[in-house]
């Protein structure tokens, strides 16, 4: 049986102090068999190395947060140097820019993400990851000619040139999802790459392959995708099919990640396992109480192209930034540990490259119901929400929390 591989999690968090060794040790019985533990700040520096020592599953991400960038110094910074050094920390993170909070001024937050970042890039490599919902929506312009109807978020070619520079600088590989809505085509139409083959060319032309690919971040969010209006999972499994294969005749090099979907039973409970008023259980309790929801099953049984990495997001609470959306469902202490996003395949691509193709239920995973993680990937420019690390543009105002991933050369 293959093991879930935890890329981002906060273990050393308060909220365990009860029974942190009883759910770690738990860990393998639900099917998790590597964990990264991450640092937001520098006081997170000392417990996830002892983390990291005690449980040999446990690795470490050091770095800080840009709400928490404020307290760095020349004198403290060779903390995270230091801990980058032990031979169980893998990455440095979490780190970004963050301006959806105002409490820490953005210089302040970029010069601190630029030192951490050229740390990350003299320790090895990095994944950036352009893919979130908005980017189903979002329009190539690479000729200039503006946005059509059909789409909503506008990517200029500037945009996308900067982007790939900054992937170089920081010795990374590029990972995105495409478009697939109403500008593209309608759901009773199959998906073409007119769109696709615009930004795999120049990325490519611009020396910056694209090395993996998810063809829609969460299609089982129906409501919110981005998707054609009446778009159905039949659709998608005709379309993702489509995709898969335009992928591998065209750019056999990239690695086919999928489908990228969410659990039904997400946000069902708070931090200390009580169910939100919302979700009064059965199948539709959590997310898909909220939002028109279909399976896993439902987006790829019968589908002939196969995966080369399986990813799955799980989500064990609200967020700041969808407590407007879900009040009763959020709560201040609770997001301290709670938030979103546990992107298994990153761990996969890092480990083992390309890899066979998995699949585990969201009821073992909830199993270990006190698993908690924090935002990977959020949002980025305005035109394309999601990655893992990315240059805002000076009118940006959305909240970035990325995590730089490295590896030792020794591993």
């Amino acid at each position: 049986m293959k093991k879930i591989f935890d890329t981002h999690a906060h273990y050393d968090d308060r909220a365990f102090d009860d029974d942190r060794e009883e759910l770690l040790l738990s860990m393998a019985e639900h099917g998790v068999g590597r964990i990264v533990n991450v640092c937001a700040n520098l006081y997170d520096i000392p417990k996830t190395l002892e983390l990291i020592e005690k449980y040999p599953f446990i690795y470490g991400a050091a770095g800080v947060h840009p709400t928490d960038s404020g307290d760095l110094t020349e004198e403290n910074f060779g903390q995270i140097r230091q801990a980058a050094m032990h031979e169980k920390v893998v990455a440095i993170g979490e780190i970004g820019l963050d301006y959806y909070w105002d409490t820490v001024e953005p210089e302040i937050q970029k010069k601190w993400f630029m030192r951490q970042l050229e740390l990350a890039k003299e320790l090895g490599s990095c994944w950036v990851r352009v893919s979130g919902t908005r980017a189903t929506r979002t329009y190539y312009d690479s000729e200039g000619t503006g946005m059509p109807e059909g789409y909503n978020n506008h990517l200029r070619k500037e945009q996308w040139v900067s982007l790939c520079q900054f992937v170089k600088a920081v010795n990374g590989k590029l990972m995105i999802s495409v478009a697939n809505c109403d500008g593209l085509h309608s759901h009773d139409e199959p998906w073409h790459p007119e769109q696709a083959e615009k930004i795999f060319a120049l990325s490519k032309e611009l020396g910056c392959p694209i090395e993996a690919v998810e063809f829609v971040n969460e299609p089982n969010m129906l409501s919110v995708t981005g998707f054609p209006k009446d778009y159905t999972p039949a659709d998608f499994r005709r379309d993702q099919d489509i995709f898969h294969k335009w992928v591998r005749e065209n750019y056999p090099e990239c690695t086919i990640i999928g489908p990228s979907d969410t659990d039904p039973n997400a946000m069902s409970v708070d931090a200390d396992g009580n169910p939100h008023p919302w979700a009064t259980g059965g199948d539709t309790a959590g997310i898909a109480a909220a939002l028109a929801y279909c399976s896993t099953g439902d987006l790829m049984d019968g589908c002939t192209e196969k995966l080369d990495i399986f990813s799955y997001h799980y989500y064990n609470g609200v967020s700041e930034r969808m407590a407007p959306m879900m009040p009763s469902a959020f709560s201040a202490r609770s997001s301290i540990f709670s938030l979103a996003m546990m992107p298994s395949m990153m761990g996969s691509i890092l480990s083992s490259g390309r890899s066979t193709p998995t699949s585990f239920s969201s009821t073992l995973v909830r199993g270990a119901n006190r698993i908690t993680l924090r935002i990977l990937n959020t949002v980025c420019t305005a035109a394309m929400p999601h990655i893992l690390m990315v240059v805002l543009p000076a009118q940006s105002k959305m909240s970035i929390t990325p995590a730089t991933f490295k590896i030792h050369p020794k591993r």
